[in-house]
């Protein structure tokens, strides 16, 4: 899976989100972190969907829970891993990591919660990788467990600039077909004497309706719980908490 998605500049992709976005960016993760803590006891067992650099599955590793982070980017998880080992104090439970796509997870039953946060969907190109990626959360769940899930939209498929004295970005999406855009991605982030490194990234996405994506979700055994939209107001998606239903036959 050489060549995935922010393989490139996984060892620059903490600083390009934070410089980009700033107080948006850790919000996020602090309204995450903190919904979570606030619905589960210490000790449960979480899968994190796209887990990248760990921006979620380091602090709740932290704050005592059992993660397992599952993400399709060997770089990535580079950078993850490498995090990890500089924590302190060391967290009871070490992260278990997979290098895999969300639909490509076989599951096994385990854990309290599923996270699909983050603009997770948009990596996800057609129906069928849709359809096996709610069936891997769902298997991924014991019954009962639950899912939160974001769903992009369309606003969130612009281009945008950034530029400060440390950082220049410039993200372009374009319409490829149907509801899929190209990505383009070009950074350069300064270095020692006024020296700029370059890197760039280009991959597909899709923009989801939620008509689809609702569909995969009951074809795949969960049930609507409630809806936190505007918990994570500011975010540019619809975010969800779903119920795994012990009585879905897949």
């Amino acid at each position: 899976m050489r060549g995935s998605p922010h393989d490139s500049w996984a060892h620059i992709y903490d600083l390009a989100y934070k410089r980009t976005f700033g107080p948006l960016y850790q919000g996020l993760t602090d309204t995450t972190l903190s919904l979570v803590e606030e619905r589960l006891p210490p000790g449960s067992r979480i899968i994190d969907f796209g887990a990248g650099t760990g921006r979620l599955s380091l602090p709740l590793s932290e704050r005592g829970f059992a993660v397992t982070s599952l993400e399709p980017s060997a770089d990535m998880m580079d950078q993850l891993a490498a995090k990890e080992g500089k924590l302190q104090p060391r967290p009871k439970h070490p992260i278990r990591t997979i290098r895999a796509k969300m639909q490509d997870y076989p599951g096994t039953g385990e854990h309290d919660l599923a996270l699909c946060v983050f603009t997770v969907l948009l990596y996800l190109l057609d129906e069928k990788s849709l359809n096996l990626a709610m069936a891997a959360a769902y298997n991924a769940l014991k019954p009962g467990g639950q899912l939160l899930i974001d769903i992009p939209s369309e606003r969130l498929f612009g281009g945008y600039t950034h530029k400060d004295e440390m950082l220049e970005r410039t993200v372009r999406v374009n319409h490829e077909r149907d509801q899929v855009f190209t990505y383009e991605e070009e950074i350069r982030v300064a270095g020692s004497d006024d020296n700029w490194a370059e890197y760039r990234d280009r991959f597909s996405i899709r923009c989801w309706d939620e008509m689809s994506v609702w569909a995969a979700l009951r074809s795949a055994g969960f049930v609507a719980k409630e809806e936190l939209t505007t918990t994570f107001a500011g975010s540019g998606s619809r975010y969800y908490l779903l119920e795994a239903d012990p009585a879905a036959e897949l």
